[in-house]
């Protein structure tokens, strides 16, 4: 029997459109609402394109924090959010020299207990499991819409992602909002 490495992992992409703030906080509310634990979500974007907006999302929709108590663990570099129905494991790697420093973090092993939410993934991607979400975050062609590349790759990433699909339909997530 082969190993994940050794095999091919189902993957599926989603292009979204965040028109502001709010917006992007209320995606994260959906995801949080529907992770569990031994989901990994992948974060990539530069500086001030919203992954901490998202993350404040997913905290709250998880039930750990009010969006507004979230902050970006820059010097801290791990905060877990662990007042919800999961534990949410917030790490920020970009102080990280590399991926063996998440690894000394021991960030890893706490995301099979919780979910795991890393900001500035690229960093730190080798040390990531392969199965995960990861969303790159953009600026868009207005100074308050970000653009968001979805990639699920494994088999609950992509359950996740199909019901996140659901979710953002039934909230009415219309086309203002989201491109295909």
């Amino acid at each position: 029997m082969g190993t994940t490495a050794d095999r091919e992992l189902p993957t599926e992409r989603r292009a979204l459109v965040s028109t502001d703030v709010e917006a992007t906080i209320a995606l994260g509310r959906a995801l949080g609402q529907l992770v569990e634990a031994g989901d990994v979500i992948a974060l990539s974007g530069d500086l001030g394109a919203g992954k901490t907006h998202l993350v404040k999302g997913i905290v709250s929709g998880a039930g750990g924090a009010p969006a507004e108590d979230v902050v970006s663990p820059t010097f801290v570099l791990l905060v877990p959010y662990d007042g919800g129905r999961v534990t949410i494991h917030h790490v920020d790697a970009y102080r990280l020299g590399g991926p063996e420093e998440l690894l000394d973090l021991g960030a890893i092993d706490l995301f099979a207990d919780g979910v795991g939410v890393v900001e500035w993934a690229e960093r730190v991607e080798a040390a990531l499991p392969r199965e995960r979400l990861g969303i790159a975050l953009d600026y868009g062609e207005e100074p308050s819409e970000r653009t968001l590349a979805l990639e699920a790759t494994g088999v609950r990433p992509v359950a996740l992602l199909r019901a996140l699909d659901r979710a953002l339909a039934e909230a009415g997530w219309g086309s203002e909002r989201r491109a295909t």
